[in-house]
C-alpha cells in the first residue's frame, strides 16, 4: 500500500481510475423505488480513486446496506493483488426491504465482482468480531446508523486494528446540515474529533437542500489518514460520548467491554461516566416519581383506554419497545399485543414478550392499526408503506404514547 499524506495526494480521488469504477456506476441507481446506493456519484468515485491509489491489502467496511458501498469497494479491488474487504454489519436485513438481507444488490447484481475477496458479517457488532480477526486494514469505510453515539464507538472499535498510514472514510458528514436530519450528527462528530490529514472531494457535493434551496456546494463524504496522532489524540473522541445521546445502544456493554481492553484506564473511566450519565438519563424517564413519569403516565393511561381491545400490532422490537413495555409495567397495565419484527429469530422477546416475524402477504381487515417503534425517519417510511399495502393504520410510537 502506498504511504502518501492524503494531504499531499499527486491525484483527484473522484477523478482516478474511474475505467474500473464505470462497471459498477448506474446500475446501483437503477431502482426509482429503492436505490440501491445511497452515495452520490462523486461520492462512490472518491472512495473508488482512494483505494486504486492507495492500493490498501485489507479493507474493513462498517455499515453495509444494501451492498452498494461494497460493490464499488469490491471493484476497486478487483486487479490488486491480495486485496480482501471485510464488511461487518449489526443488522441482517435492508431497512428499506425487510425481506432482502443486507448486501444483497452485490450477489443479485455484480456476478462479475470477485466475490471470493469478500467477507460479509451480519447481525454483530465490529467490537465482538474484530478482534477475532486478527488481522489489521489499511483503508475503512465508516457509515452505519447516523445517530450519536454509535459511529463514535464504531470508530473506536475499529481504530486499534488500523495501520499508521490506514485511510478511513465517513460518509454523510453533512446530513445533518443539508436535509435537515438533525439527528444526524454522528458522522460529523467523528469528522470533527478525529486527529489526521483530511481530505474532501474537490468539487464538493452540489445537493439540493431539504428546504427547496438552490444546492450550495458542500461536502458529505471525506477521508482522513490514521498516525501517532489520531491515537494520541483520540481522548477527543471519547469526550464526544459526553454530547446528548440519540439512542442507548444495545452494544453498550460489548464496546465497553472492547474499551476496557484496548484503551488505557483513564480513557476507560469516559467511557464509563457517558455510560453512566445517560444510562441514568434513560432510566430516568420511567421512575414512578418523576415528572417525567407523571406525564408518560397520564398520556399512555388514556392511550391503553383508547386503544384496549382494539386490533393493534406493534412492528420493532428495538429500544423503544422495551421502554414502552417497561412503561406498561410500571403503569401496572397489562400488554398483550403482537410485537412484529423482521429479525424475530434472532431476537426472541422483549421483556419476557414474544417477538413474531411479520406477515406482510395477509391483508387485514378495516381498522386494524400497526404502530411502528422505529424512529429512524427511512426506516419507518420503508415499513409503513408495507405495512399500509397490507391494509394498516400505520402509527408512530410517538403518536401511540408520546414515546418520542
Amino acid at each position: 500500500m502506498r504511504k502518501e499524506a492524503l494531504s499531499k495526494l499527486p491525484i483527484i480521488p473522484e477523478e482516478y481510475g474511474t475505467d474500473c469504477f464505470a462497471s459498477v456506476g448506474i446500475e446501483l441507481d437503477s431502482d426509482p423505488k429503492f436505490k440501491l446506493s445511497e452515495m452520490l456519484d462523486i461520492e462512490r468515485k472518491f472512495i473508488n480513486g482512494l483505494v486504486r491509489y492507495y492500493e490498501p491489502e485489507n479493507i474493513l467496511e462498517v455499515g453495509v446496506s444494501s451492498g452498494g458501498g461494497s460493490a464499488v469497494l469490491l471493484d476497486a479491488v478487483s486487479d490488486i493483488q491480495g486485496a480482501n474487504l471485510t464488511s461487518i454489519d449489526l443488522s441482517r436485513f435492508w431497512y428499506r426491504d425487510q425481506t432482502r438481507q443486507i448486501g444483497f444488490c452485490v450477489k443479485e447484481k455484480f456476478s462479475n465482482l470477485p466475490h471470493e475477496k469478500w467477507n460479509l458479517i451480519l447481525g454483530e457488532d465490529p467490537a465482538k468480531i474484530l478482534p477475532s480477526l486478527k488481522k489489521r486494514f489499511d483503508f475503512a469505510v465508516i457509515d452505519t446508523a447516523h445517530v450519536h453515539p454509535v459511529e463514535a464507538m464504531n470508530f473506536l472499535t475499529v481504530l486499534p486494528f488500523l495501520n499508521d498510514g490506514a485511510i478511513v472514510v465517513v460518509h454523510d458528514i453533512s446530513l445533518c446540515v443539508y436535509y435537515g436530519l438533525y439527528r444526524a450528527v454522528a458522522p460529523r462528530i467523528i469528522w470533527s474529533t478525529a486527529v489526521g490529514d483530511k481530505l474532501v472531494p474537490r468539487c464538493g457535493n452540489p445537493m439540493t437542500r431539504f428546504d427547496g434551496a438552490v444546492g450550495i456546494p458542500i461536502n458529505n463524504i471525506g477521508a482522513f489518514q490514521i498516525s501517532q496522532d489520531t491515537r494520541k489524540y483520540i481522548r477527543n473522541v471519547f469526550e464526544s460520548l459526553m454530547m446528548p445521546w440519540e439512542v442507548y445502544p444495545d452494544t453498550v456493554d460489548i464496546v465497553g467491554d472492547f474499551v476496557q481492553s484496548y484503551y488505557d484506564a483513564e480513557l476507560m473511566e469516559i467511557y464509563k461516566r457517558a455510560t453512566a450519565v445517560y444510562k441514568g438519563w434513560y432510566d430516568s424517564k420511567f421512575d414512578a416519581g418523576s415528572d417525567t413519569q407523571d406525564g408518560y403516565t397520564y398520556w399512555l393511561t388514556n392511550s391503553y383506554r383508547k386503544w384496549q381491545g382494539k386490533p393493534v400490532v406493534f412492528y420493532g422490537a428495538g429500544q423503544k419497545m422495551r421502554d414502552l413495555i417497561a412503561l406498561y409495567e410500571l403503569c401496572d397495565l397489562p400488554f398483550d399485543y403482537p410485537i412484529w419484527d423482521i429479525d424475530a429469530e434472532r431476537i426472541g422477546a422483549v421483556r419476557g414478550h414474544t417477538v413474531i416475524k411479520p406477515d406482510f402477504d395477509t391483508i387485514v381487515s378495516y381498522g386494524h392499526v400497526a404502530v411502528v417503534t422505529i424512529l429512524n425517519r427511512q426506516v419507518f417510511s420503508a415499513v409503513r408503506d408495507k405495512l399500509e399495502d397490507i391494509g394498516f393504520i400505520v402509527m408512530s410510537i410517538d403518536g401511540f404514547a408520546g414515546l418520542s
